[in-house]
């Protein structure tokens, strides 16, 4: 099997181990920044090349593109959409699929779709004028969560826990241009989420995150501490509902523990696998690979 990676920065861990283990698996594996691609089409017709060399149709393409930063601009994530579907056009079989992952991406996008489905989120609200602002403070209470849309590792996430913050906050964000969505703040979870990895119909381990002592935000790179964890039945049916809903076959699907039940937070759908992996015991590349040989 000839694959195809996605990414903007060759050396994760993710990146290295899907390498090494598609090439154990006797199958070959390229990886490829969207940065340096060129991309020529007209009816009927489509060619990729990289630096000026043109690129053969892989049969599968993994997506693992996260937000890329180029001199303090952000890079549109469109552009790995775009290199994605030439490849799916081609035949290629792509994980996850490119529209979805355009979607999941999106947290209103994605939270929006979760809702419509019937699964359990926080309460969540899009505020573009102040007036909504004190609609959301009023429904949710404080402290609130104010978060970008496409924030990365807890940033563009801030808890504010009175109004007045809430208002001061809402102030300087919306001074950016950008919008972004309050949401309730689970007080109950005491900042812990659990991060369920799913691919295909398998969650391939679990992990509770808990934040430092100074912090609210459970990303790994914000210093938290990771333990396994043992799934109820009700986790891994929510986990499978989540990434069915936005159709993403490889998901990291953030769990809150609230008074009413668990509620998804968010479905990553460029799980992270070196924390998971060391702290479950598992083989996710390897995983991975298996998986692509059933579907290609």
């Amino acid at each position: 099997m000839d694959a195809v990676i996605l990414a903007y920065t060759f050396e994760t861990y993710a990146t290295t181990r899907l390498v090494e283990v598609f090439s154990r698996r006797r199958h070959h594996a390229t990886v490829i920044s969207p940065l340096d691609c060129s991309l020529e089409f007209s009816s009927g017709h489509s060619c990729l090349t990289v630096k000026g060399r043109a690129v053969a149709n892989p049969e599968a393409a993994i997506l693992r593109c996260l937000t890329y930063v180029d001199n303090g601009l952000p890079v549109p994530r469109t552009l790995e959409t775009v290199v994605a579907i030439h490849f799916l056009n081609k035949g290629a079989y792509c994980l996850n699929s490119p529209i979805s992952k355009f979607h999941a991406v999106n947290k209103l996008i994605a939270g929006q779709s979760l809702a419509s489905a019937g699964i359990p989120i926080p309460r969540t609200a899009l505020a573009w004028n102040p007036s909504e602002l004190e609609c959301a403070i009023s429904v949710f209470g404080t402290p609130i969560v104010l978060k970008a849309f496409d924030g990365l590792g807890g940033v563009g996430m801030v808890r504010c826990d009175s109004v007045e913050s809430a208002r001061s906050t809402f102030d300087a964000l919306h001074a950016t241009g950008q919008p972004f969505l309050v949401q309730e703040y689970v007080a109950e979870s005491h900042g812990q989420d659990i991060r369920a990895l799913a691919l295909g119909d398998k969650i391939l381990g679990a992990m509770r995150c808990t934040p430092r002592a100074d912090d609210f935000r459970s990303n790994a790179t914000r210093g938290s501490q990771a333990t396994k964890e043992n799934l109820t039945t009700e986790m891994k049916e929510l986990a499978f509902k989540a990434s069915r809903a936005l159709e993403i076959e490889l998901a990291g699907v953030d769990i809150l523990e609230s008074a009413q039940g668990p509620l998804v937070l968010e479905v990553n759908s460029v799980p992270g696998t070196e924390r998971i992996d060391a702290v479950c015991g598992i083989d996710s590349a390897s995983e991975i690979g298996a998986f692509l040989e059933s579907k290609v």
